[in-house]
């Protein structure tokens, strides 16, 4: 009829006998067909619950804190999102514990009845469970937080009132205190990327569920790992194998304990969806990424472009780091910053490739007074073991002298310095021969050496009480020195660590 057929239209054309030709049937001779062939129709998303109606908890959430001593209580509060689309998320803080048993938090959402995950009884019925996910930072450095998400069938709780622990999830998540984010499959956490997920940036999870087959399976979208919408993981096994109704929304915070903190710090979760079948579409707010990143700059290079919003704490005088975690490397100090143009008092240490996250840490200056003067410059690195561990050389002119030689990692998280070695080895030989003078471990380990330390630092030494950093006060000959840190626990991730040498004046 001279329309255009839709897209992925289907033509199917039927010939038959022509009537002059044998065999003689006197049929038409042909007969066009047109059947448009389209997509299955896409469950639509119901909103499970609505943040954006106020800032109070809507109704539905249960929120129930373990017994125990919180030396910072948890919390879970509607915000306006921190990342500037304008609508409102769930801030979840698990709190600080105060004790040596580890403390939770757990949050419940009783979904409406028509969005719950049902028996389908006789085949799969898939259903789409959709949220977004943010990291901030704090300080300067990524948040860190340990919490748990999915759908719980409410019935599995151990009696009338108690909270729903862990064992209740069938569908199960999580986001670790590293910022990598895992999935349950029956037994076992398996993680879903190598590195952490973005700060500053919303990330969208889709959980495909069937309820049938008690299996679910996880797509992200978000941040630099997943510019495109990405099946992370298939089929995993329900944690709590049911076939109850999944009818809770289910989050759980760790505080862990005094002695192992698993989380301190906001995170953020935003527009809760379900669809009653498969629907892998974005329903809620559109995903803004305003994380601060750089353009692709040399190595050498004194200027950095940057995309999306500078943090407060890219101000003059701070350091900048890209890829914050094992991989993270310092790229200089700030001299200046126009617009979105970082200037960096020297060349960048490495290139940088484009769209790299950027992080931004006071630098760590400790003033020397009357203890002694500089005898080199501070080396900050990574630590490991083995080939990573980090080495520093200094030279003593006119020996014999005293010096104070530290390998300090704790002590800088107060300047914002993050992943952080914990607990350092200092070991000091003379250059070329492995034969060590001195190996120190915890600088308190020995109370005569503490002491002497606090004394040539007039009272305030640079190392805190309790911390795993190593120090000594030790006499060197004339010559060139090494000083070597590495891991005391020996594992090849480590951290960051300083090492410092100063002379001490012989009053």
């Amino acid at each position: 009829d001279g329309n255009a057929l839709p897209q992925d239209t289907e033509i199917w054309a039927l010939r038959f006998n022509d009537p002059t030709s044998s065999p003689d049937t006197g049929l038409d001779p042909c007969l066009l067909v047109a059947v448009i062939i389209g997509e299955t129709p896409t469950a639509e998303w119901e909103q499970v619950v609505d943040l954006d109606s106020g800032t109070d908890l809507p109704s539905g959430f249960t929120v129930l804190q373990e017994e125990g001593n919180f030396a910072t209580s948890p919390t879970t509060t509607v915000v306006a999102d921190p990342f500037g689309s304008g609508s409102n998320a769930l801030a979840i803080n698990p709190g600080v514990a105060s004790t040596e048993s580890s403390l939770n938090q757990t949050i419940e959402f009783a979904i409406p009845a028509a969005l719950q995950v049902t028996d389908p009884v006789t085949e799969s019925k898939p259903v789409t469970f959709y949220f977004q996910v943010a990291r901030p930072t704090v300080g300067g450095v990524p948040a860190e937080a340990d919490i748990t998400w999915g759908m719980a069938d409410s019935s599995a709780r151990s009696e009338v009132g108690a909270p729903l622990g862990y064992g209740t999830y069938s569908v199960l998540g999580r986001i670790e205190t590293n910022g990598i984010i895992d999935i349950r499959d029956a037994g076992s956490y398996i993680d879903l990327a190598e590195t952490a997920i973005d700060t500053q940036t919303w990330y969208e999870f889709w959980f495909v569920v069937d309820h049938y087959t008690n299996t679910f399976s996880q797509y992200v979208r978000g941040g630099s790992g997943f510019p495109t919408q990405t099946l992370v993981y298939e089929d995993a096994k329900y944690r709590n194998e049911t076939l109850n109704n999944l009818d809770t929304m289910l989050f759980i915070t760790s505080a862990g304990t005094v002695a192992k903190v698993k989380g301190k710090d906001d995170t953020y979760l935003r527009e809760f969806h379900i669809a009653q079948g498969v629907n892998l579409t974005s329903p809620g707010a559109p995903i803004v990424d305003n994380t601060a990143r750089a353009e692709a700059t040399d190595v050498g290079s004194t200027t950095i472009a940057t995309t999306g919003t500078l943090p407060a704490e890219a101000v003059v005088g701070n350091l900048v780091f890209i890829n914050i975690g094992p991989e993270g490397t310092e790229l200089g100090k700030i001299a200046s910053i126009n617009g979105s143009i970082l200037t960096l008092e020297d060349g960048s240490a490495v290139a940088v490739p484009a769209g790299s996250q950027l992080f931004f840490v006071e630098d760590d200056e400790f003033p020397i007074e009357d203890a002694g003067n500089v005898l080199n410059i501070s080396t900050r690195g990574l630590v490991g073991s083995g080939d990573n561990v980090m080495i520093g050389g200094f030279i003593i002119v006119d020996g014999p002298q005293t010096v104070f030689v530290a390998a300090r990692a704790s002590e800088l998280a107060a300047a914002g310095v993050p992943n952080l070695l914990p607990d350092p080895v200092l070991t000091i030989s003379p250059q070329g021969d492995p034969t060590p003078t001195a190996v120190v471990d915890n600088w308190e380990d020995d109370a005569e050496m503490a002491q002497i330390i606090t004394d040539v630092w007039g009272g305030s030494p640079p190392l805190d009480i309790g911390s795993t950093s190593a120090g000594i006060v030790i006499t060197l000959q004339a010559g060139a020195w090494t000083g070597t840190i590495s891991a005391a626990d020996g594992t090849s991730d480590g951290g960051l660590a300083i090492f410092e040498v100063f002379e001490v004046n012989e009053q």
